[in-house]
């Protein structure tokens, strides 16, 4: 068994790279990704998704592999690229699989209202700071009598 795999760029969604291994996925990804894989590491930080294709054979991996470089020209397959268009088509389906995903797109998320323990902490926090600027403004006595009446 082998794979056909294509990374896809996380913000345009475009296929930037097809590649084909015989060994399992986990092992490809882990070279590409951890080991210091072939392509440029701009390549490596724009994958934002991860699917392959399952073929019966390395031959058929290989001839798929080619079929979907020359297809969708990807930008970081450099190596098996032909110019010209292709003119035949394969019996493969575009049936890809979701191996991972590494990184969402660009999407817009409204901002999270802090809950009022947060808004609390951070008030008491501000008071303090300024408690202690005018306590080394004023000087200690006066910093020091406010803090005893306030907790008394």
């Amino acid at each position: 068994m082998a794979y056909v795999y294509r990374f896809l760029d996380y913000r345009t969604k475009d296929i930037i790279y097809v590649g084909k291994t015989k060994r399992p996925l986990e092992t490809r990804m882990y070279e590409h990704f951890y080991k210091g894989g072939h392509l440029p590491s701009k390549c490596y930080n724009s994958v934002g998704r991860i699917e392959y294709i399952t073929c019966k054979t390395e031959a058929d991996a290989i001839l798929v592999e080619n079929y979907f470089i020359n297809k969708y020209k990807p930008r970081y397959n450099t190596q098996d690229k032909v110019q010209s268009p292709l003119t035949v088509s394969i019996d493969v389906k575009d049936n890809w699989k979701l191996f991972k995903v590494l990184k969402k797109g660009f999407t817009f998320t409204p901002p999270k209202i802090p809950s009022v323990a947060v808004f609390l902490f951070w008030g008491f926090m501000t008071y303090f700071f300024l408690l202690g600027v005018a306590w080394y403004i004023k000087g200690r006595h006066w910093g020091l009598l406010f803090l005893v009446e306030l907790f008394s």
